[in-house]
């Protein structure tokens, strides 16, 4: 059977489990949140799965069940602590988003400086912080690399609903993005002028 019968997809698991970093959710509240490519069934069979890891639980509230994440698993708080976005809902303005945003893939990108240095070291099984299990390094390497997605995805959906939502105010967004560019072509240029006069 393909990978959502058997939910594992580590993106897909880790989808759910920032949605419900958010706040716990009902089956439906999951599901309408999610993007294109979740069917009922799959995200059925995705959320059994983590139940039986123990990354969730599934508790009654009122006539309805709800899913609420298990924050002291050791995986869970390893994820949480390398994708925190729940300083996402505390953004005041455009250009603080755009920060928050490059601020939070600097995180994810130092993790993967990391990797990379032990692979140069020759380290082939570094240590989990979340259960100090020896893992192989292809599986840090994946799951940093997984992380800049995530992180991606979440921050541009805010971004796009602030948009629709008018919360956020495209022109602010352009100004924001573009100052950042011209920082950065700024730099690069002086970087290139000096290495020029160098030589």
């Amino acid at each position: 059977m393909g990978e959502k019968w058997n939910a594992g997809n580590i993106d897909r698991q880790k989808e759910l489990l920032i949605k419900l970093s958010k706040g716990d959710s009902s089956f439906t509240e999951l599901y309408d949140s999610l993007k294109s490519g979740w069917a009922r069934e799959t995200l059925n069979v995705y959320l059994k799965g983590l139940v039986t890891k123990k990354y969730i639980k599934k508790v009654p509230r009122g006539k309805r069940k709800i899913y609420s994440l298990e924050r002291g698993h050791p995986y869970v708080k390893e994820l949480l602590e390398r994708v925190d976005i729940r300083e996402l809902y505390k953004i005041k303005s455009e250009r603080e988003l755009l920060d928050d945003w490059i601020e939070s893939m600097k995180f994810s990108l130092l993790n993967l400086i990391q990797c990379y240095m032990q692979i140069g070291e020759d380290v082939k099984k570094p240590r989990s912080r979340g259960t100090e299990a020896t893992v192989p390094i292809e599986n840090f390497l994946a799951g940093y690399l997984s992380d800049l997605v995530e992180i991606c995805k979440y921050y541009g959906e805010f971004l796009a609903v602030g948009i629709e939502m008018e919360d956020l105010d495209p022109k602010k967004v352009w100004d924001a993005r573009n100052e950042l560019l011209d920082k950065i072509k700024s730099k690069r240029s002086i970087k290139m002028n000096s290495t020029r006069e160098s030589l």
